[in-house]
């Protein structure tokens, strides 16, 4: 069978070359470009992929499927795929000069290919075939024909095209097409983020990210100086367009310089696939779980081990003491596309040594306000402005009225009065303070002074920068630093190493927020531990290696607030495992205890909540409810008990519609259908090959396994949890 089918295959290739060679792209490059489809792109090498690059370039097919691709250079057949997830159906071949070219989401592949993997798999009663030929068997040479276009595997129609250095490496293919592509069109850089690092960093005199839209152009600067304090670094969201296509490109390198030196830098020309998953601190993966966008990180974090930043060191790119100077710095960013075109962004920073007023007395005097405060510093001036609760209230201007300033031990003692606002609604005051060369104090806020100190709402976020939290609380006592940040809100630094069960921290706090903060635990990347659920069911176990950063983790339990399949059964609660915007390096791992109860129970399986498609089978071993995550998530335990739905769409062929096939809709809506060998197709008893797509639910039998006249067709399809549908109707060719 087998070398039946490589002498049809060497008949139908010599066949092939008789057709005219393509005329497409510009035949001085050093290769010819690999479809006839177009030379416009939709997607970029290197771009955002969750938890790996793209490796390839996409070249537009105009949403339709069935142009050409043809051998870009000589060489052979190194490797065919065909599979319904993934890449779909591929061809791989390996250059004479060693490169690795990859055509992949192929609708199909020349005769000679077509012939040959079908009956490689039809001899294997394998849907799936990962095929690698003999080195040299199958030779091609430039211009041949090898496919059509399509979209198997994943996503619309087009043409995803890699090219891999002979250590099977993706490398930047347009270094090889700089005039097949017409590109005259800069990036945009659309949003600046500033994330302060550690427990003293304030950007904007807060703790928290600094989101900023930034103004069109190609070269643009800010107004407003941005005010930094102890360490932080910038992440950009950018937009890149070529020319003729509406498409949302990604730049090809980025530089960031402050006070003109150069402190970070990136281009993007190859990359291993044993370090793709570093993408999640190349990128932004907070903001981006947070559905605020893709950002690039200007900063390579320490256990970043890519191989794209030149000169920058892993640390690089961090805006700090060593880099700063005290007061203005020039900032300047830049992104370019691989065509030269560039956009640069320019701002001042301000870098201000952490330096807070302290309120140590604060009374009502009839209609004013009594403030003392105190700091190291001698304090130039106050502005005062008041804040209401209600945040759709107004703010209110104040006025300050000095009393006394004295000198104590190196400290200056200051005491104020302001008056108070005109209404009885509830107030805050916002005092801030700038020294004798006009560089601001970190800003004070006063309010509640009438009322107890307690916990009515609060909010918080396990990370090593610190412990957000709502309701009037007096923390003065400690030495960590805290900062006020609004009207019923503030934000406590703890240090990485200080963990929440320490009772210094803890005895301050009210009992109610003692009790939520103990619930987390500090995780690091050294650490070799297991959290548990509180109804002791659910676990998460952290190996050294799986973090990059000292996180505070918990886990939750939460009631069912997401619509669940049709017809599934929850199990179990929600178990919510946070913070769910922090990146995995290496997975850690889930084990769910059954209860006896359950174990006799039928369809039951993990599932795990997309934010976008609901509750997901999560991929684990039948009967063992262990499974890898490499994202902290929302979890839970579901029992499916239906089969999945079945459907003839076409069973006669005729002259007209032969070429598409026999067609079924095939649906899962709860535990899924994950892979095509749950899948058997049998024609008259006889195993058959199909194609399965299942972002449409759509299995189709080509013709060329359709026998004419009148044929028995039988579908068995089973889900990810076990339950099976069968499907038995008869078929017509004419």
């Amino acid at each position: 069978m087998k070398a039946k089918a490589i002498f049809i295959f060497f008949l139908l290739l010599t066949a092939q070359r008789l057709a005219a060679r393509p005329q497409n792209g510009d035949q001085t490059e050093p290769y010819l470009w690999p479809t006839d489809a177009s030379t416009h792109l939709t997607s970029t090498f290197c771009e955002f992929r969750p938890r790996h690059y793209h490796a390839a370039i996409d070249i537009k097919t105009w949403n339709k499927t069935g142009y050409r691709i043809f051998a870009i250079d000589d060489g052979y057949v190194y490797r065919v795929r065909v599979g319904a997830t993934g890449y779909g159906k591929a061809i791989y071949l390996k250059l004479r000069d060693g490169h690795i070219v990859v055509y992949a989401h192929l609708s199909g592949f020349n005769p000679a290919l077509t012939h040959l993997t079908d009956s490689l798999r039809l001899a294997a009663h394998q849907n799936r075939l990962d095929w690698f030929p003999p080195a040299g068997q199958f030779q091609v040479h430039r211009g041949d024909l090898l496919g059509y276009t399509g979209d198997t595997g994943i996503g619309v129609p087009h043409l995803h095209f890699e090219i891999r250095d002979a250590q099977n490496r993706p490398i930047n293919p347009l270094q090889f097409y700089r005039r097949s592509i017409q590109d005259h069109i800069p990036p945009a850089m659309v949003q600046l983020a500033v994330i302060p690092v550690g427990v003293r960093s304030t950007v904007q005199f807060k703790p928290d990210t600094l989101l900023l839209p930034l103004p069109a152009g190609h070269s643009t600067e800010l107004e407003q100086p941005i005010y930094l304090t102890g360490q932080a670094y910038l992440a950009v969201k950018t937009l890149d367009r070529a020319d003729g296509v509406a498409n949302r490109l990604d730049f090809y390198r980025a530089r960031l310089w402050a006070n003109d030196s150069l402190l970070y830098q990136v281009r993007y020309d190859r990359f291993s696939y044993q370090s793709t998953r570093f993408i999640e601190v190349d990128k932004n993966f907070s903001l981006w779980r947070r559905g605020l966008g893709i950002f690039h990180n200007f900063f390579r974090h320490p256990a970043n081990r890519l191989a794209f930043y030149g000169q920058t060191s892993q640390g690089g790119g961090l805006l700090n003491a060593h880099c700063l100077r005290p007061g203005k710095n020039r900032i300047r960013l830049e992104v370019a596309d691989y065509f030269g075109n560039r956009t640069t962004l320019r701002f001042t920073l301000i870098y201000l040594p952490y330096r807070q007023l302290h309120l140590y007395t604060a009374s009502r005097l009839s209609r004013d306000l009594l403030l003392g405060v105190v700091s190291r510093e001698p304090v130039k001036t106050f502005r005062a402005t008041w804040l209401a609760v209600n945040p759709h209230q107004q703010t209110v201007p104040g006025s300050v009225h000095f009393l006394s300033r004295n000198v104590i031990q190196h400290q200056v003692y200051t005491t104020m009065t302001v008056p108070l606002p005109p209404s009885d609604k509830v107030w805050w005051l916002q005092l801030e303070a700038e020294d004798n060369r006009g560089i601001p104090f970190l800003p004070v806020l006063v309010g509640e002074w009438s009322r107890p100190a307690q916990v009515e709402r609060f909010r918080f976020r396990g990370t090593v920068l610190g412990l957000w939290g709502r309701g009037n609380v007096n923390l003065a006592a400690t030495h960590w630093p805290l900062l006020h940040l609004g009207p019923d809100r503030w934000f406590l630094a703890a240090p990485a190493a200080q963990a929440l069960t320490d009772s210094t921290l803890l005895n301050l706090l009210p009992d109610s927020l003692r009790r939520q903060l103990a619930a987390w635990h500090l995780v690091s990347p050294t650490s070799n531990l297991t959290l548990t659920s509180p109804d002791s069911l659910l676990s998460i176990a952290f190996s050294p290696g799986v973090l990059y950063d000292s996180l505070y983790c918990t886990i939750k339990i939460k009631r069912h607030h997401t619509a669940l399949p049709p017809m599934a059964i929850a199990r179990s609660p929600v178990y919510q495992v946070l913070p769910f915007d922090q990146p995995l390096n290496q997975g850690a791992w889930l084990q769910l205890h059954l209860p006896d109860s359950l174990r006799s129970l039928l369809g039951l399986g993990l599932y795990y909540l997309d934010r976008k498609k609901g509750w997901l089978f999560l991929p684990h071993a039948p009967d063992q409810w262990r499974a890898r995550i490499t994202s902290l998530e929302q979890f839970t335990l579901l029992q499916d008990t239906i089969p999945p739905k079945l459907a003839a769409l076409r069973t006669r062929l005729t002259s007209k519609s032969a070429a598409t096939g026999l067609r079924f809709h095939v649906e899962d809506t709860c535990a899924g259908i994950y892979r095509e060998d749950q899948i058997t197709v049998k024609i008259n008893g006889q195993w058959t090959p199909f194609d399965y797509d299942p972002e449409e639910n759509e299995l189709v039998v080509p013709e060329r396994f359709v026998p004419h006249g009148r044929s028995r067709v039988a579908l068995v399809v089973t889900d990810n949890v076990g339950n099976t549908a069968r499907l038995a109707v008869s078929a017509y060719r004419f």
